[in-house]
């Protein structure tokens, strides 16, 4: 998108189609793609780097890196400059795994979390809090007809999760496959 009108790009090398992936903006035209699955069935967990300015995709390679999967929880933390991932699903394979890609040494490693996290789910919603300096994670799915309504903080730092409950009892009916996102003018989260 250019001002107000689309314009078609055609980078090559490109990542190959897909869906179920994510995708996260790492500065000012730079953005990161990870995971998914093509229509074939085939599963990624490949990361590759945009740079809207030189229409450029490189595919980073790394030693260790989450498994494949899709329909994950993503989001970027300025903070840390690193990419967090929660969760997903690979087939019927669900995850609750939580792993950070740093930007800058171009790596991946799993998150090592205490025994309290969410159970095994994707389709959620996750969105950094820059103030507080945690992850805001709601709802999923554990199948196509059974949706989640919890919400959890994660704190990067020391690898803890923590349940949340509301304390008016005021909590958004459960789902999966949604928009969250944090806003930084009002600083709150948009669902």
């Amino acid at each position: 998108h250019t001002g107000m009108n689309w314009a078609q790009k055609s980078p090559d090398p490109r990542p190959p189609a897909r869906f179920g992936h994510g995708m996260v903006s790492l500065s000012s035209g730079v953005y990161m793609l990870f995971g998914g699955q093509d229509n074939s069935g085939k599963f990624f967990n490949d990361t590759w780097i945009y740079q809207s300015s030189s229409n450029i995709w490189y595919q980073k390679d790394t030693e260790v890196m989450p498994s494949s999967r899709t329909y994950f929880s993503i989001d970027y933390c300025g903070a840390d400059n690193r990419v967090y991932i929660f969760g997903g699903v690979k087939g019927t394979v669900l995850f609750n795994d939580a792993w950070r890609y740093d930007v800058s040494a171009g790596s991946w490693s799993q998150v090592q979390v205490d025994v309290s996290s969410p159970s095994p789910r994707f389709g959620s919603g996750m969105a950094y809090e820059p103030a507080g300096g945690y992850f805001v994670v709601f709802g999923g799915a554990r199948d196509f007809s059974n949706s989640y309504g919890d919400l959890w903080l994660f704190y990067p730092a020391a690898g803890i999760w923590q349940k949340k409950n509301p304390q008016d009892g005021n909590f958004p009916s459960v789902r999966s496959d949604f928009v969250f996102e944090y806003m930084e003018g009002p600083g709150r989260i948009l669902l």
